[in-house]
Parts: structure tokens; sequence; C-alpha cells
């Protein structure tokens, strides 16, 4: 959109004013954006997008589009940054969130085209990060333009990062529909009783009078494909526009949270722990580290129709992607000269399909990698891929493919500016132990296959269980079907007379003979909540026992993966009889004896399982 089509009626009025005072003179202005500093306020307009900003905070305290929109703050709250970490002096607040206290206001940039300001605030004992939050404001726009930066020097305390965010809580009047993409979107719960009150149940989880349950963790996305999310009504939309994911924790299968539905208020999670079981980057005393997260952007819109205003974000998302990295962006952290990595991934011998490739560091598992930037691509049915816009530097290249277990790793990857790094055929070798008896789901990291599996998120979905499978999961192997007797999540969930009840599922199987060697069951792991520990079993032996992390992701309303992780348990074959078997995966978590029972109860734990293949090998 150019200048002379987005003027809004003060910028005209402006503009008429100032051609009858100097008709000559005028003919060469233009619009500019506008800064106007106090003591304590800052205020910036570029003729479309009008915001004020707290210096002592570094927090947004009004933003609106055109001079006559409405703020579309609630009244009293802001735009805010907080983080969440620890250092070797323990936190006075709540859960060790921090937000700005008088930071330092700097202006950084400041031309007609374009206004740049940071909050800076050093580091200390007891969060050992400098942390510095950047606002860009360019004429041309009707976004605000944000990116934090944290460096450690080289002399800090050791310390961790948990969490970092940007929160805005915005007008419920305004703002009817929420869109977190094109399946997950809805309308706001609302009190249309009088006198009607909201009952607590959980962490940002509420229960209307009619019954319906709203939480922030039912408006989840992936990150791998997510760039876009927000709310809109009648004056228009608020959006987060994420051109990038480079710089988000956990990889592109990492779930984390983008708008509340029991309030309107719309995140960016910047790096978080939401449906993984170990995320906080730890860092070492004289560990210097430094990392640009952003740029994002805040995005205003004016359709009255939501499903307008959210086909106009995304196009505007889509535009914002195109142009990544953002050429405006000024900072030594922030390279614009990239590289690409391209190749072929194969598998037995044919093309992998639908492979997704990932380029990380090289210190492990790629979920709980945070320090650094991760890129990724999915390969096309020839098994191509093309990774764009890397940053220059060294990565270990992943790739997993639906429908196989196990993932292909490539150390020594070098990305140089400018240059693509061709890695040719990279060969996936299928994990496999001998030749297969059985397997119940499919290794896509995902119970999507299993009854209720990729459900729309919902709270108690895991209260259905008891009423499904009274007596627990039998799946007996050539008659049991995946979407109806194998269950999304195996859940220790509470009876209606207050006790709890801890599952034991079983698989039933046939076999010809007597069976010698070595017997490989692999369990893919989809998620698990609680802590809780699984005995595997074979025909009443014990084979194998793992405690298995808290990752939250089905208390969290997941229904379909939270951490992976793939666990291999072998036994003698010689256990295995001729006619019938019996595998059971038995749960082990301890529950309170005496309780009430509560239909808004959380599980005690619950395991989501990926696949099950039971192996055999002389």
């Amino acid at each position: 959109m150019n200048a002379a089509n987005r003027l809004a009626p003060a910028a005209v009025t402006w503009l008429v004013a100032a051609l009858a005072a100097s008709p000559a003179s005028a003919l060469t202005m233009r619009l500019m954006v506008a800064m106007e500093e106090t003591d304590d306020t800052l205020n910036l307009s570029n003729g479309d997008i009008h915001l004020t900003i707290d210096k002592t905070t570094g927090q947004i305290t009004s933003l609106s589009l055109g001079p006559t929109g409405p703020d579309v703050l609630r009244r009293g709250q802001t735009i805010f940054f907080d983080a969440n970490g620890r250092g070797p002096t323990p936190a006075t607040r709540k859960a060790g969130y921090r937000r700005m206290s008088r930071p330092e206001y700097r202006l950084l940039r400041r031309s007609d085209e374009l206004v740049e300001v940071a909050f800076c605030k050093p580091a200390d004992d007891v969060f050992p990060f400098e942390m510095e939050w950047h606002y860009v404001l360019r004429l041309d726009s009707t976004q605000v333009d944000c990116f934090v930066v944290y460096r450690r020097d080289a002399d800090s305390p050791p310390g961790s990062l948990i969490q970092t965010r940007m929160v805005m809580k915005l007008r419920e009047e305004l703002f009817t529909h929420y869109f977190v993409n094109d399946r997950t979107q809805g309308e706001f719960p609302k009190l249309t009783e009088p006198g009607a009150t909201l009952k607590k149940v959980t962490d940002a989880t509420v229960m209307f009078p009619g019954g319906r349950i709203a939480t922030k963790y039912n408006l989840t996305d992936f990150e791998e494909n997510h760039h876009v999310h927000g709310v809109a009504g009648p004056a228009g939309g608020v959006w987060v526009i994420s051109p990038s994911n480079e710089y988000v924790n956990g990889g592109p299968t990492k779930q984390d949270l983008q708008v509340h539905e029991d309030s309107v208020i719309v995140l960016k999670m910047l790096h978080s722990g939401h449906f993984l079981y170990d995320s906080s980057l730890a860092f070492e005393g004289g560990e210097a580290w430094e990392k640009v997260y952003g740029p994002f952007a805040i995005y205003l819109n004016a359709q009255s129709d939501p499903q307008a205003a959210w086909a106009d974000a995304k196009a505007h998302a889509a535009r914002q992607q195109a142009d990544w990295p953002c050429q405006w962006m000024v900072h030594p952290a922030f390279p614009l000269i990239r590289g690409q990595v391209t190749g072929r991934l194969m598998m037995d011998g044919k093309p992998a399909t639908d492979g997704c490739v990932i380029l990380a560091g090289p210190d492990g598992d790629w979920q709980v990698q945070g320090k650094g930037y991760q890129f990724r691509a999915r390969t096309g049915s020839n098994g191509a891929f093309t990774i764009p816009k890397v940053r220059p530097g060294e990565y270990s290249l992943y790739a997993f493919v639906p429908g196989c277990a196990g993932e292909l790793r490539k150390d020594g990857v070098t990305v140089e500016p400018n240059e693509a790094a061709d890695l040719g055929d990279l060969t996936l070798v299928p994990l496999t132990h001998g030749r297969q008896i059985w397997q119940i789901g499919t290794a896509d990291r995902t119970c999507g296959e299993f009854r209720y599996g990729g459900w729309p998120r919902q709270f108690g979905l895991w209260n259905r269980y008891l009423a499904d499978f009274p007596n627990d999961v039998t799946f007996r192997i050539g008659a049991g079907e995946e979407a109806t007797d194998w269950n999304y999540c195996q859940p220790v969930v509470q009876r209606s007379d207050g006790t709890w009840h801890v599952p034991t599922w079983r698989i039933t199987f046939n076999l010809p003979a007597e069976q010698t060697g070595r017997a490989t069951l692999m369990i893919g792991i989809a998620g698990a909540t609680g802590n809780p520990e699984l005995v595997v079993s074979v025909n009443g032996s014990e084979v194998g026992r793992a405690k298995l992390p808290n990752d939250g992701s089905v208390y969290r309303d997941a229904t379909l993966a939270g951490h992976y992780r793939l666990w291999t348990v072998e036994f003698d074959a010689a256990l295995l009889k001729a006619s019938a078997n019996e595998v059971s995966l038995q749960m082990i978590k301890s529950c309170p004896k005496n309780a009430t029972y509560n239909p808004l109860s959380l599980p005690r734990a619950a395991i989501m399982y990926d696949f099950l293949r039971l192996e055999l090998a002389p």
C-alpha cells in the first residue's frame, strides 16, 4: 500500500493545512515517522500505527490503528516482556519471573522512514543475562517490529534461562474471535447471565456457567509452519507475525501457547518448556552467549469481519516470510547475508518423501536445544530438500521420516554467506532389530492414529478413558483396530468413588512355535505426563522398566504429542511361547489413597504412544 492510498484522516487534515499555509514548500513535504518524548513516555506514530511506551518499564501502554482508532489494550494493562530464569542469588518474585524495571532507554535510529528504540537491563546475580528489548516503527507499515537480545559476558556467573515471552492483554469488548491456525479458531466464550461467575479449574483454565472450559492450553500450535496468530472482532485484528522460527527452541515438533481462551491474551513465546521435559538453558560460570530472538511483529488490521481479518493477516505473514531476513534490521548478531543447504534424503534405495530435515547444534537431542538457532525443511517426492536463509555457521543435520523408526545425523555441516552447501545423497537407515512380528501404530512421533488422537484439544478428554475401557486396553494383534481399541493416552485417572485407577495395558498375540535368539520391543513414546514409571513384561516376566520424565503434554490437553523418545527393550526370545502370548505395559504411579472425586481433576500421569514393534533376531 503506497503512502497516497493509506493517508489516515488526521494525516490528510495535517497535509491540507500545510499546503494552505505554504503551498510552494509543502509540495516537497512527505509523511514521516513522528516521535514525541517526555521524561517518562515515548509516543511514536507513522500515520497508521500509534503507540505509547513507558520509558520507565519499556512496556507499550497504548496501541491503536489510525489516529481515531481505539486503543486495543485492556484498561490498565500493557504489552510487556518477561523472563523466567535463575542465577546464584534466589529470586524473590514468584517462579523467578522478571520484567524490566527502570531499564536504560536508548534511541538507536531515527529518520523520516524509521525509528528504533531499545530498553536495556544489565545482568545481575539473580538473572545473569543482559537484556535488550527493541521496538522498530517503519513508515510504510501497519506493524510494530520487535526483537529481544540476550547476552552473557565471559565473566558472567552460572545461571539458567527457563522461559521468555511477550504478553498482550487486549480489550475483550473489541475482540470476539481467536485464530491459531486454519483449524484452531473460534469465538471467545462470554459471560452473558447477570451475576454469573467463572469457576477456576487450574492454571489459566476456567469453567463458564454453561459448562464450557476455556484454557490457554487449547490454543496451541506446532512451530514448524506457524507464522501468524491473533484475535479479531468488529474493530479489526491484532496479530503476532513470525516470519521465521529460527530462534525458537525445540525444533519443528515443538508446540507452544499462542492465545489464551480464558481471556483475550495474545502471546509470543520466545523460549519455553511447554510440552518438553527438558528445556532450560543452563550456563556455566564464565560461559559467554548472545542470541537474537526475532524480529517478530505486532500487526494491526481493520477488517470488520473476523475471517477477512484472518485472511489478511495470513497474506501479510506470507509477505513477511518472503522478505526474511528483514533488510531494515541492523544488529551485529543478526546476519543479513545467509546461505542455504541442499541435498536428497534416501531410504531403502528410494527417495524419502516428507522427511523432516533439521539443522541444529551437535548437542544430541535437538528437541532440547535452545542456545543456538535451528532451520528446517521437508523433502519433496524426489527426496530433495532445500533449507534456505541459514545463518552462517557450523551445524549438525538431523532427519526423520514418517513411518520410519530412528533418525539420521550428519555432523560438520558448514554454511557460508551467499553459498549453497550441497550435501548430495544422504541415506537414512531405518532402525530395525530383526524380523518384525507385529507393530501397533505408525512411527510418526504422534498418537494421531489412535482413539481420539489428533482430536481438537480439550480439557478433560482423558476422563473418557474409564467409560471407553473399563477393563483397560487389551489389544489383540490381527483383530484389534488402532482407531478404536487403542486409546490416545494411557492415563492415571480418578474413579467416581475418589480412588485413582493406575492402568495396565495388554497386547495379546499368537506364535506358531517357541522362539530362540533375541527379541526386541521398540516403544515410541509420543509424550509422557507426571513422571510415570513404565514396566514391560512378557508372559508375566519383567523385561524392562523406565522412568519417563514429565513433559506436561496430556494435562495440557495435547492429543498428538509431547516430547518424543524411543525406548528399546531387549529380552530372551525364549520367553515367547507357542500359541498365546501377552506383553503388558504396567504404569506405576503413587496416588493419594483418600481423595474426594473431582470430575475436573487432572490425570496423575499419562503416556502417549507413537508405536510399538516386536522383532526377532537369531
